[in-house]
């Protein structure tokens, strides 16, 4: 997999706030995932790869910025190639990123903010128990984004 093949499509990208990304966004985007780190035992992104072939097909992420989070909250983002979407690749790496937060105590809530009209990525998140407990409007949004959570423990 080739970055562009993720950011650059403007399918995959369609519920992005600013669409595709040309070549010089996608390394700036890459740039700053990898220096966005959680916690020490947790960072990303990381490869979402068929099991099959191990052709990466996407990424996924997990990350706690205070300008985005609250305390306790780390925020679960994942993006697919178009081929790959409607394999179950989503559900599984995000199932899987789940089940390592059991390591992190500082963590107490996954959330996620799509865009209520992203339905593929809505089903991802209510298949893994996340309820949508409200909305999220950034600066650079004409419409909110829907904010799904899942309770992990009592802080």
């Amino acid at each position: 997999m080739q970055v562009a093949s993720i950011l650059g499509d403007p399918d995959v990208m369609k519920f992005s706030d600013h669409g595709a990304f040309t070549s010089k966004q996608q390394m700036d985007w890459f740039q700053r995932a990898l220096a966005v780190r959680t916690d020490d035992l947790l960072s990303g992104p990381f490869a979402i790869a068929q099991k099959s072939t191990g052709e990466v097909v996407g990424y996924i992420n997990l990350s706690n910025e205070p300008k985005r989070n609250e305390q306790g909250d780390a925020e679960i983002g994942f993006r697919l190639s178009r081929h790959a979407w409607s394999n179950g690749y989503a559900t599984e790496a995000v199932s899987g990123l789940l089940r390592k937060t059991d390591d992190i105590p500082s963590i107490s809530r996954i959330v996620a903010m799509v865009d209520p009209n992203n339905k593929r990525s809505i089903r991802v998140l209510e298949k893994l128990g996340m309820s949508r407990v409200g909305e999220v409007m950034f600066d650079s949004y004409d419409h909110p984004d829907a904010l799904y959570a899942l309770k992990l423990r009592v802080s």
